[in-house]
């Protein structure tokens, strides 16, 4: 038995960035799965592609996911971490309102 040999794997499938159409279907998936609460598909969307942006070889409608995808992950970071300075600042002010986002309050309180 030839161990070295692989008849079919995960590997022998091609990139699917080698196509325009796998390209697309790739972007749009990560695209739109970061509107269900996963902004980090965004990210990853655009660390995927990154490097084919600049290629005319790619297609305008990945350009506008990936950068759509960005900008998503970007504005979605930034109101989480207003939000949190917000409440890690001011959660003991809203009385039991702010006790009920709390894992665990610190004693004496």
């Amino acid at each position: 038995t030839d161990h070295t040999s692989r008849s079919s794997s995960m590997y022998d499938k091609p990139d699917p960035r080698e196509t325009p159409q796998g390209m697309i279907k790739v972007a749009k998936r990560l695209y739109y799965g970061g509107f269900f609460l996963l902004p980090w598909l965004w990210l990853v969307n655009f660390f995927y592609f990154v490097t084919y942006l600049n290629k005319e070889s790619t297609p305008q409608i990945v350009r506008q996911y990936v950068l759509r995808s960005l900008v998503g992950f970007l504005i979605y970071t930034a109101a989480f971490l207003i939000w949190y300075i917000i409440y890690a600042c001011d959660w003991n002010k809203w009385v039991d309102f702010g006790h009920t986002f709390a894992l665990f309050s610190p004693k004496g309180y």
